[in-house]
Parts: C-alpha cells; structure tokens; sequence
C-alpha cells in the first residue's frame, strides 16, 4: 500500500484563543477550550488510487469527568468524486476527540459505522493524538525543538466485522518546524516510526 496523504481544514481556527486554563502539560500549541463552540472539519485523502473526502462537525463540552472533549458526527462524505450516501447507524456515530493533557484518548467503537468511513474516523483521531501528545509533553514550544516517544502499546483499527485483526505498533517522533507568533500559527511535523522491538502478536504467522 502507499503512502496515504491528507489534507485537514479546519474551520474555526480559534485554537489558540482562549476562555480555559491550561491543563497539565501545556505549551504554545495547547488548546483553549470554550464550552459550546462549534468546529467544521473538511478532510481529503489519497489512499492508492482512491480519493475521497470526508466532512464532519464538532461541538465542545465537558464530559462526565470535567474534562473539555469535541463530539463530532460524520455529516458527509465523496469517493473517488461521487457522492456517499451514510448509513443511518454511521449519522448517529458521536466521535469524542480532545486535545486537553487531561484527557487520555481512547479508541473509538467501529463496530457500527461502515468500513468506508473507518479511515476518516480514524485519520482524524491519529490528528489529535499526535497533537494532545506534544501537549501532554509540554517541552516542545520552540521552531527546531524534537522530542521522540517510544510507545509500549499496539493499537487495534479493527471493526470486529469486517477487518478482525487490524493493528499496528508504532513510535513517535515529534518535531516542531516552525511557529509565527504574529498570526498565531505553526508548522508541527510528527512520524509514526517501526519502533526498535514491535511488540505485535498475530494469531498466525
């Protein structure tokens, strides 16, 4: 398989401003949160030969444990130029997502949502993994600074359905290219690395 390339708009881009005190961690690219504020993300993708694109829209409250998260729902999406119609259990699918260091990421539930949509739901969950990681550091504030994460865990994209055993084990290597304080904007460069020792375990070779 190649490379997949995306693309992520993110509409508003309020990240930045803020009504929250910084969680544990923090740094010039924590997110303030604002209970209520609405967020549209419009992502392509080039997997091989397909293309698609994916449209989703985000609210921001507070959890039962206090902490900021985004709820997005999947409002549409196109393959290779032609509109997709969703599935009804795949319009009521809710994504948490959030970037406060507080918040420890979990796995979304794919068992319900078509298999198109896993990529989109789980491209734009590695987005905010990669970001709520330098933000849980909070060293990294600085153009040039570079920070490398083993990580311990394999991490499962299988639906239980469709794909039984999907999964992957990869490290992290953070780097901040560069940062314009003036608009309020960076440029952030993360690698998903084979780590030295890959802990995956198949059920067959």
């Amino acid at each position: 398989m190649k490379p997949l390339f995306i693309s992520l708009v993110i509409l508003p881009v309020s990240a930045l401003l803020a009504a929250q005190e910084p969680a544990v961690g923090g740094g010039p690219l924590t997110r303030h949160y604002r209970d209520g504020e609405a967020l549209t993300y419009h992502m392509t993708a080039t997997n091989d030969d397909w293309h698609y694109t994916a449209d989703a829209t985000g609210l921001v409250k507070k959890n039962a444990g206090g902490s900021y998260v985004e709820e997005f729902r999947w409002t549409a999406m196109t393959s290779n130029g032609q509109a997709v119609s969703l599935t009804p259990a795949t319009a009521e699918f809710r994504q948490p997502l959030s970037l406060d260091p507080a918040n420890m990421p979990s796995g979304p539930d794919l068992s319900k949502v078509e298999p198109r949509m896993v990529g989109p739901i789980t491209d734009l969950m590695t987005f905010y993994v990669d970001l709520w990681l330098i933000n849980r550091i909070g060293i990294l504030r600085h153009a040039g600074d570079h920070f490398y994460v083993p990580n311990p865990q394999e991490s499962s994209w299988a639906d239980g359905t469709h794909v039984l055993v999907g999964k992957d084990h990869i490290d992290f290597d953070l780097n901040i290219q560069s940062m314009d304080q003036a608009k309020q904007t960076a440029v952030v460069v993360l690698h998903h690395v084979p780590p030295a020792h890959p802990s995956l375990q198949f059920p067959a070779a």
